[in-house]
């Protein structure tokens, strides 16, 4: 009779565990499951590819002033010329989904201001189908490293992304 006492107490545990389970589950996803997530909030660090609603992104750490002269020294690195020092993730890049109505911001040529740009624009920069018009964002002119940029996080998906201008 104990062992059918135990027996059905496990059964009713697992019959509640189940059910608080699937409570959190709505059936959607914020990311799907091909791609990476960051926790919510900004990030700093470059962009090296982008397309069909994905981005490839390195996080990166950016020191200024006297930080970045400490940094830099840590890292057994000369001191920055620029007053800024970068440290790239030691990890691999990640593949993060943008949503389609994400805000995107590049520097504006004439007043190296925030410019308004799109989703689809910064698409075909990255696919190499020209610059974005009036501004310093070249086709051509990505750097080694990617598009610096600072990118907004909201539930595993990027719903922002900012350029960051680096002298």
């Amino acid at each position: 009779m104990a062992a059918a006492t135990k027996r059905v107490s496990v059964v009713v545990i697992a019959a509640m565990m189940a059910v608080l389970v699937l409570a959190g589950c709505d059936g959607s996803s914020s990311a799907d499951s091909t791609t990476d997530s960051l926790p919510d909030g900004v990030h700093f660090g470059f962009v090296t590819a982008f397309a069909d609603g994905q981005l490839t992104f390195t996080e990166a750490e950016l020191f200024t002033g006297d930080e970045a002269i400490a940094e830099a020294a840590k890292d057994g690195e000369q001191e920055p010329p620029n007053d800024f020092y970068l440290r790239r993730s030691d990890g691999d890049p990640l593949t993060l989904a943008v949503a389609n109505d994400a805000s995107v911001s590049v520097i504006g040529s004439d007043t190296i201001q925030p410019t308004e740009s799109s989703v689809t624009e910064l698409a075909g920069f990255f696919a190499g189908e020209g610059d974005i018009a009036g501004t310093y964002s070249f086709a051509s002119g990505v750097s080694e490293f990617g598009w610096s940029t600072d990118i907004t996080v909201r539930d595993g998906v990027v719903v922002g992304l900012a350029e960051y201008y680096l002298p």
